[in-house]
């Protein structure tokens, strides 16, 4: 998950113009503190602090929603049909 779960951090900070230097500074850490958390084992409590940060929510962050789409202005959640 880690790969999965870096990648998603990497893209909603993207989206919402947030950088992962700012992400560490919030949560009292460096960025390669950061970098180590998200790529190694992130505890849930770490999961809920930078999904905050994010403003989403731990389930945008670990699981695979191809079919939802968030918009970067208002993070409203739009689910694509089929």
């Amino acid at each position: 998950m880690s790969k999965e779960l870096a990648k998603k951090v990497h893209e909603i900070a993207k989206l919402n113009g947030i950088k992962k230097k700012d992400i560490a500074k919030q949560l009292g850490i460096t960025q390669s503190m950061l970098a180590s958390k998200i790529n190694g084992d992130t505890r849930t409590s770490m999961l809920q602090d930078i999904a905050n940060i994010l403003g989403v929510q731990v389930s945008d962050l670990i699981e695979d929603k191809a079919d939802v789409i968030v918009c970067p202005n208002c993070m409203s959640r739009y689910e694509l049909k089929k």
